[in-house]
């Protein structure tokens, strides 16, 4: 349900008096909302807007089970001195939909400060000349920011709002094939009844909904692959997969479906410039192990990454004394042991750093830069 709030602001300004030089007496300003209160508790009503809109759109709009003779989108007025209203929804062919309002919860109360600005809204007062001509110290601006009700219309009658992934399952209820209406909607008479989703190669879903009337149940099916084996998340993309010796597929996506026989598979993953995977997994029947490999390069070296907020340019890193790259990321292999690193950037001071290579690691090093100080004499 769509929440709806109801406001009115006001702002007041202050400004000296040339009689005095001060501001009102307490006496002043009492009689002033003294005055005030009388006007609006001596039955001034302040209407406020409301918009209304409904998906799918053209739906009558009813306050209290009269029609306002509108259709939605639209505006409809409400007595604010009213504590409760009911908005009903009609269109031909859907349900009705209904929300009720409260003024204690969905209508803003009003404050002592926004007293003057409700009389001022009211019809049965006579707006800020009446104000200016009590008090000269008040300003008064208004305006209120309604949200809207915003209600969705369920096909007449009662059913299943069904998620189906694969989407090109078949849906079965009670033993027939049914076609979705419109947004995966199927009508069905109240009481219980047997749901079977089916597709290809997944194994077939079966449960038992009850419906009531007027009612849609919202249901989630996610089929599950038939058979048992792997199911691989491997970074970075482009590894060849072999099971039990055997080159079954090249990973240029994620995740990625092997499909075994129960037991125990040897399991190698192998890619260009990196540390080779290897793994013995056992798998269980009617059910496929998730697993997430991430490949480490092969041999040491360092990796220099950008600072935060990186936003310049021309960045070249050195190592012992060489250009090694013009870009941050690139993986640089070195022997173990000592180096020293230096990043330059146009705009900035070098970064001068020592590092120590160990054997089959890269190091990740993110340099602090400072700017250059441009200050002229």
């Amino acid at each position: 349900m769509a929440e709806i709030q109801t406001r009115t602001v006001a702002e007041r300004d202050t400004r000296h008096r040339p009689v005095a030089g001060t501001h009102a007496s307490a006496g002043e300003r009492g009689k002033l909302w003294a005055f005030l209160s009388l006007l609006l508790f001596a039955g001034c009503k302040t209407p406020r807007r409301m918009e209304v809109r409904s998906t799918p759109p053209g739906a009558r709009v009813l306050l209290d089970g009269k029609d306002t003779g509108r259709s939605t989108p639209t505006e409809v007025l409400l007595d604010t001195s009213v504590q409760r209203y009911e908005v009903t929804l009609e269109k031909a062919g859907y349900n009705p939909a209904r929300q009720e309002i409260r003024r204690s919860t969905d209508v803003d109360v009003i404050e002592a400060d926004e007293l003057a600005c409700t009389v001022l809204c009211s019809p049965c007062c006579l707006g800020l000349p009446l104000l200016d001509a009590l008090d000269e110290l008040v300003t008064v601006k208004t305006h209120y920011h309604p949200r809207e009700v915003d209600l969705r219309l369920d096909l007449a009658g009662q059913g299943i709002k069904l998620r189906v992934n694969p989407p090109d399952a078949e849906v079965l209820i009670d033993q027939v094939l049914h076609r979705p209406l419109e947004s995966n909607t199927y009508v069905t008479s109240p009481g219980f009844h047997e749901l079977e989703v089916r597709a290809a190669g997944h194994r077939p879903y079966r449960t038992t909904l009850q419906i009531d009337a007027l009612t849609y149940v919202e249901h989630r099916v996610q089929l599950e692959v038939e058979g048992e084996g792997l199911l691989l998340s491997i970074h970075p993309s482009g590894a060849r997969i072999y099971v039990d010796d055997q080159l079954v597929t090249i990973a240029d996506s994620s995740p990625v479906r092997v499909r075994t026989t129960p037991g125990a598979h040897s399991l190698r993953i192998e890619l260009e410039s990196h540390r080779t995977s290897e793994d013995v997994i056992q798998v269980q029947s009617q059910e496929y192990r998730e697993l997430t490999v991430e490949l480490a390069r092969a041999g040491q070296g360092v990796i220099v990454r950008p600072p935060q907020g990186w936003g310049g340019s021309g960045v070249e890193v050195w190592i012992d004394q060489s250009l090694a790259a013009t870009e941050f990321g690139e993986p640089l292999v070195l022997t173990p042991g000592q180096h020293s690193l230096s990043i330059r950037a146009q705009g900035f001071e070098p970064s001068e750093l020592s590092i120590l290579v160990q054997e089959n690691q890269f190091l990740e090093v993110v340099p602090t830069l400072g700017r250059k100080n441009d200050a002229r004499r």
